[in-house]
Formats: structure tokens, C-alpha cells, sequence
């Protein structure tokens, strides 16, 4: 095994709305639920001709209509901002997408953990939601 050459410097939550509906879940099986996200990223300045450290940042949401759908249990929108650095010598063509899917996929996955986290003591119980996939500009 070895170190990943993006690496998480820090990570913040700028937005935690987990807010219990009137439904009651049938299941906590969620998965045609569908995710309203926002990826947002960017170079930190100052950097000169070698950018190393960049900025990610995911909004991630249920809308009132999959609640109502879904019969999801929670009014659902949270947002995180991660600091990432790329490892010296990593080729400068593949960093954009390297940033851009894997730091959007590990702030993806604490959103996750923190909605499990805070609905596991709330009135509906815990709920897991479904795993995202980012897929490269090029592919898409």
C-alpha cells in the first residue's frame, strides 16, 4: 500500500441541514433516491507555474420532491469545502481531474458519514445515503 497523491489537508462543513419530515420511513433502503450535488474547484493562489493545492467544494441535497417520493425521512442539504495538495512530480494534465474526482468523492463520503452520524439520534433513525459516482468530464 502506498500514500495517495492527493492528499486531504483539511476539511470544513459549510452547511448542516438534517431536519426530521412528517414521514415515516418504510425502509432504510434508499437507493433510487436521487442526490442534487454540486461540485465546485478551484486552485488556491499565489502559486505560481506549479499549483499544488486546491480547493473542492460539494453541496449535496434532497429535494422536496424526492422527500415526497421517496418517502425520504429528512429535509436533507449539506455542503463541505476540503484543502487538498497534490504530490510534487505528478503530472500537471492529470491533476484537474485527479482533484476534481477524488476530492469530490471523499468529501461526498464525510457528508455521508456525518448524515448517518446525526440522524442516528434523530426521531426516523439513522439513514445511509447512496453512494455517488464522479466520472471525468471526458468520459461523460
Amino acid at each position: 500500500m502506498e500514500g495517495s497523491p492527493l492528499q486531504l489537508v483539511s476539511l470544513v462543513y459549510t452547511q448542516i441541514h438534517v431536519e426530521p419530515t412528517a414521514h415515516v420511513p418504510a425502509s432504510s433502503e434508499f437507493d433510487s433516491l436521487s442526490l442534487n450535488c454540486n461540485v465546485g474547484f478551484g486552485e488556491l493562489p499565489d502559486q505560481g507555474d506549479d499549483p499544488r493545492d486546491y480547493t473542492v467544494e460539494v453541496r449535496l441535497w434532497v429535494s422536496d420532491d424526492q422527500v415526497r417520493e421517496h418517502r425520504f425521512p429528512y429535509h436533507l442539504d449539506m455542503g463541505a469545502r476540503g484543502h487538498f495538495r497534490i504530490a510534487p512530480g505528478l503530472d500537471a494534465s492529470r491533476r484537474k481531474t485527479i482533484v476534481e474526482i477524488n476530492g469530490a468523492s471523499l468529501l461526498v463520503g464525510a457528508i455521508r458519514d456525518m448524515v448517518t452520524t446525526l440522524t442516528a439520534r434523530s426521531v426516523h433513525g439513522p439513514v445511509t445515503l447512496p453512494t455517488l459516482r464522479f466520472i471525468p468530464e471526458s468520459e461523460e
